[in-house]
């Protein structure tokens, strides 16, 4: 074995330029740490070790050719909500066990010609709809860190799968925080592009104003590579930008930096607070020069997002809500997909005239700041089966395997 599963995607693409490692040695490598892992984190849906192998011996044909791909060999997940041809797209839901593309989402097929091989669909929270990626049909994804604690959702097979050396870097959806909740909780690098930057076309919707597509790595210089294959415009997808992508690199010397709003330093956990602090603590002695921002209604961003979310996920999902298949989605969605009923059009109006405001008020705090620096989540990661208060534990789905030592 190269060693290099738990490496950057960058030293493992020089690894394979200068022959020291094939994409075939480099595959079977990742496909015999899922083999013995995968029982205690669960972070797939499907992995098929052969696709895989044929894929790694066509990258090592293109290689051998002199091709230099970006991601030419490269093991890459992709999150179980996006269209890959030939295999199911299931989205986490029994409702899609038989959902096979025939066509890869616009993101698939850029990695794919960017020359990733896809190493397998990783578990998510049903439909992208939650944070814990507790899901009925495939069983609870599980942190690397501690496979007691959830991984975050609701890509938590995503981050649990780069964090654990599974693959190289993977894809996510975030509407919410579904792919900057699972970095956290799992130690990676999440990266929520701008709305459009990335096309949505072959992804199961969940708030159409809200989804977005991003890699999960293990360094910001990883999601750096992944967002420049992926981002562009898109004539399947009529809100993907054509707005170049510029990626620099250089010093932060001289820029300058906020905590955002007084909001988002209150009520965090010791661990996250200290944490916070030692980040800051670095980056002034970086070099960067500390200001003051205010965001007033960050205190109501949560309650933008939910009068947006949830009738968008309603309408997306309103077959889906006939009782004939509501019967199979997980209670915990079920019920969040109907909240959708419960909100009125002025409610929702509202909320995005309210979202407006925000983002004008997030432009001008960037005026003043060049970056702004604020906690993912207020917690540590949590132990599995955990709710918010007031909210049913649901027996998990499958028997828990305890790692050996």
């Amino acid at each position: 074995m190269s060693g290099l599963a738990l490496a950057t995607l960058a030293a493992q693409r020089r690894a394979l330029a200068r022959r020291a490692v094939s994409a075939l040695e480099l595959a079977e490598e990742h496909l015999a740490r899922i083999e013995r892992l995968e029982p205690y984190l669960n972070a797939f849906t499907l992995v098929d070790p052969e696709r895989v192998r044929r894929a790694a011996r066509a990258a090592d044909r293109a290689l051998a050719r002199g091709d230099r791909a970006p991601l030419r060999g490269i093991p890459i997940a992709l999150k179980d909500i996006v269209d890959e041809r030939g295999l199911p797209n299931t989205a986490g839901s029994a409702l899609r066990l038989r959902e096979v593309p025939r066509r890869d989402a616009t993101v698939v097929a850029r990695l794919r010609a960017a020359g990733a091989v896809f190493v397998g669909r990783t578990n998510l929270h049903e439909f992208a709809a939650g944070t814990t990626n507790a899901n009925a049909t495939f069983g609870q994804a599980r942190n690397p860190h501690d496979p007691g604690r959830i991984p975050g959702g609701s890509s938590g097979g995503s981050a649990a799968a780069v964090a654990a050396g599974l693959a190289a870097a993977a894809l996510g959806t975030d509407t919410a925080g579904s792919i900057r909740i699972p970095a956290a909780l799992c130690g990676v690098v999440g990266l929520k592009p701008t709305y459009g930057r990335v096309s949505r076309a072959g992804v199961v919707a969940l708030s159409w104003s809200l989804d977005h597509v991003g890699p999960l790595a293990r360094t910001v210089a990883d999601a750096a590579t992944l967002l420049a294959v992926m981002a562009g415009a898109d004539p399947r997808d009529p809100t993907a930008s054509d707005e170049p992508l510029r990626l620099t690199r250089g010093t932060v010397r001289g820029l300058s930096f906020s905590l955002g709003d007084p909001y988002f330093t209150t009520e965090l956990d010791e661990a996250v607070a200290a944490a916070l602090a030692r980040a800051r603590r670095l980056l002034r002695a970086a070099g960067l020069r500390e200001t003051r921002t205010r965001i007033p209604l960050a205190r109501d961003s949560g309650a933008i997002q939910y009068l947006i979310a949830r009738p968008e996920s309603t309408a997306v999902h309103l077959l889906d809500l006939a009782p004939a298949r509501a019967a199979l989605i997980g209670a915990d969605v079920r019920a969040r997909l109907a909240l959708g009923h419960e909100i009125g059009a002025v409610d929702y109006l509202q909320a995005q005239r309210a979202r407006a405001l925000l983002a004008a008020e997030v432009d001008a705090a960037l005026r003043t700041a060049d970056v702004l620096v604020v906690p993912t989540t207020a917690v540590r990661r949590r132990p599995r089966g955990w709710r918010r208060s007031g909210a049913r534990r649901r027996s998990r789905a499958r028997p828990e395997a305890q790692p050996r030592e």
